[in-house]
């Protein structure tokens, strides 16, 4: 089952990407394996991404479990050019919402926040304009 969930949310990273050019919000979830808030909140976190796949909000995933994965998700946040704008966000278990225009950050919220929290986190941050 779980194999089966990595893979739709594979999937829905690698459509994300595709349309992350009209992305008017980037959300960089930083997780690492042993992240406690991460473990406890971060499927719930993975089950709500998918609600926002049509709209202008991409997600990108900053693992920071060690120094590989972290170089690696390096990259990925170089493409989305927000790497400079989330290297002093050294916490896991949160989603830092950045403006995609301006690259400033909109807001920093813990994914420990409930559904509804994480929700209005989001969407207040596509409201902006």
């Amino acid at each position: 089952m779980k194999t089966l969930k990595f893979l739709i949310i594979a999937l829905f990273f690698t459509g994300a990407v595709v349309y992350s050019q009209h992305a008017k919000v980037i959300a960089v979830v930083n997780e690492a394996s042993w992240c406690a808030v991460c473990k406890a909140h971060g499927e719930r976190l993975m089950m709500l991404m998918p609600e926002y796949k049509d709209k202008e909000i991409v997600f990108v995933m900053n693992n920071l479990s060690n120094d590989n994965t972290a170089k690696e998700s390096q990259k990925e946040l170089q493409k989305f050019g927000v790497s400079e704008v989330v290297k002093d966000v050294a916490k896991t278990g949160v989603v830092t919402l950045i403006d995609s225009r301006s690259l400033k950050i909109i807001e920093t919220v813990s994914v420990s926040k409930s559904n509804d929290e994480l929700r209005q986190a989001f969407d207040n941050a596509l409201s902006l304009e």
